[in-house]
């Protein structure tokens, strides 16, 4: 299964790229950087590309794919679609914050 890892969404590249909206590519990725483990092994990848996952043009996550060979415009396409799931579920889970929220204000004001 892929590995999820929450982090602090302005830290490092992940950070980067969630305040900027923009890709990063990385071509020769240094040894050690990151692994990818299998039942058959460990190596290190030698590219990374970190996408952003927008709504409209509001940033709500981040996914950063590693790979052996290099990840063409083709895979990031793929990827995009890809996270189109998550989006939309983001962004129904707002709405029903921001819902809960109104009632919540709503509900304080009347007492």
């Amino acid at each position: 299964p892929a590995a999820v890892r929450i982090v602090d969404i302005l830290v490092g590249l992940a950070g980067q790229v969630a305040k900027e909206g923009k890709k990063i590519n990385i071509s020769d990725v240094p040894d050690g950087y990151i692994s990818i483990i299998s039942g058959l092994g460990k190596s290190s990848p030698r590219h990374l590309t970190i996408l952003p996952v927008k709504d409209n043009e509001t940033v709500v996550g981040v996914v950063e794919i590693a790979s052996f060979k290099e990840i063409t415009s083709s895979d990031e396409e793929l990827i995009t679609e890809a996270m189109k799931p998550v989006k939309e579920e983001t962004s129904k889970a707002k709405k029903i914050v921001a819902k809960k929220k109104e009632k919540s204000r709503g509900s304080k004001k009347s007492k």
